[in-house]
C-alpha cells in the first residue's frame, strides 16, 4: 500500500457525495483484503488462486500482486519491478521490518493514500505510531541500500527510487511528468482543463483519462504526449525494432 505513490496510473473518481476527484490509482479502491483467491468481488493485494503457473511438485506459484495499475510509462514499469525485486530480496535475505512499524490497517491505508495527489505530508497509521508516507518508503529504501552484492541495475533502481521519493516530498511532482503515469495524466488534465475551462466532473475529463491508455495511437493521449517529447523512454525505438528481429 505504501508504494501506491509511484505505482498508480491516475483515475477520475466520483465520491458517494457526488463530488468528482482525481486519485492516484484505479485499482486501489477495489482492493478489499490482503490475501485471497477471489479476484472479482473481494479483490486482494496478493492473489493466491490456483493457476497454470503453479509448480505442481512444490506447490509454489508466481508472486501475484493484483493491487497495482497497468502502466504506460516505461520508467514506472521498470521502477515498480525493480523495487518489488529489492523488497523480495530483503525478505529472502532475512531483513525484517520491526512489528511496531507494520501498517495498522493496510487496506484502509491504501484507500486513504489514494486521495493524496498533492500533499505527501500525509501520516499513515502504524502499530506503534504515525509516520509520514514518504519517510515510511525511505525505511525500505534504506534497508535495500544495505543489501550485499548489489548489481549495477539494482543500484540504478535504488537511485531512481530515491529521486522519485525526493521529488514527491519536495511538492514538485511535475518533475515526474513522463516518468510516472498518475503524475503525467494529472499534468495533461490540468493543461486541458485550463485551456478549455472545465473541471473533473466534466465528461471531457473522463474521456481524456480513459484516452490516455488507448492502445490505438490515433486515440491515445499518451501518444500525443510522447510526440510532444514529454515521455521519458528507457529503450529507443531503434533498439526495440532490432530486438523484434
Amino acid at each position: 500500500p505504501a508504494s501506491l505513490i509511484f505505482t498508480g496510473s491516475g483515475h477520475i473518481y466520483k465520491l458517494d457525495s457526488g463530488k468528482v476527484v482525481y486519485v492516484i490509482s484505479q485499482r486501489a479502491r477495489h482492493i478489499k483484503i490482503i490475501m485471497g483467491n477471489d479476484t472479482t468481488r473481494n479483490r486482494p493485494i496478493l492473489n493466491t488462486r490456483d493457476e497454470s503457473l503453479m509448480h505442481a511438485d512444490s506447490g509454489l506459484s508466481r508472486f501475484h500482486l493484483i493491487s497495482r495499475d497497468a502502466a504506460r510509462c516505461e520508467f514506472q514499469s521498470w521502477l515498480v519491478d525493480g523495487v518489488t525485486h529489492l523488497i523480495l530480496r530483503l525478505g529472502e535475505e532475512g531483513w525484517k521490518l520491526p512489528k511496531n512499524l507494520f501498517l495498522k490497517n493496510p487496506i484502509l491505508a491504501m484507500h486513504k493514500i489514494n486521495f493524496f495527489t498533492d500533499n505527501f505530508n500525509y501520516k499513515i497509521s502504524l502499530r506503534g505510531r504515525l509516520m509520514n508516507i514518504i519517510n515510511y518508503n525511505f525505511l525500505f529504501l534504506g534497508a535495500a541500500k544495505q543489501l550485499k552484492g548489489l548489481s549495477l541495475e539494482e543500484k540504478k533502481v535504488l537511485g531512481s527510487w530515491e529521486w522519485v521519493l525526493k521529488a514527491l516530498r519536495s511538492g514538485n511532482a511535475e518533475k515526474l511528468v513522463g516518468y510516472l503515469d498518475w503524475v503525467t495524466k494529472l499534468f495533461l488534465l490540468k493543461k486541458m482543463m485550463k485551456k478549455y475551462n472545465f473541471g473533473f466532473s466534466d465528461n471531457r475529463s473522463w474521456r481524456i483519462s480513459q484516452g490516455y491508455h488507448a492502445i490505438n495511437p490515433k486515440f491515445s493521449w499518451y501518444k500525443r504526449l510522447e510526440e510532444a517529447k514529454y515521455i521519458h523512454h528507457l529503450v529507443s525505438q531503434k533498439s526495440i525494432k532490432k530486438a523484434v528481429v
